[in-house]
């Protein structure tokens, strides 16, 4: 009797690894893990790009994203780290969220759209 070979382990993956914000209607991201031999996200830093440089965001748990079982929601509070209202980021600014788990970072990229 032949055994089947053991799946090999997953690796550290999100899904999806994009997306596009509507200025007109922030609303929370789902953001799905496949967690891998992580077990835990140690933080989460953001860096949007703008006309005068680069703006670094520091994203706390619970006030701008959470993590339950496989799904980590970047929530729209992220929004009130942006020094602006988000009807007047330009569109196309990209937002690149850094995602450091306790073995792996992935990034996330947000793209503020009308």
């Amino acid at each position: 009797v032949e055994e089947e070979p053991a799946a090999p382990a997953a690796e550290l993956a999100i899904a999806p690894t994009e997306f596009n914000l509507s200025k007109a209607n922030v609303q929370d991201i789902p953001i799905n893990i496949t967690w891998g031999n992580a077990t835990k996200i140690t933080g989460i830093k953001g860096l949007a790009k703008t006309s005068l440089g680069s703006l670094p965001l520091d994203l706390k748990e619970g006030a701008h994203y959470a993590v339950e079982n496989d799904v980590l929601t970047i929530k729209k509070e992220l929004t009130e780290l942006v020094p602006v209202p988000m009807t007047m980021v330009p569109t196309g600014t990209p937002l690149t969220l850094t995602i450091t788990f306790d073995d792996g970072v992935k990034e996330f990229l947000i793209t503020v759209v009308d």
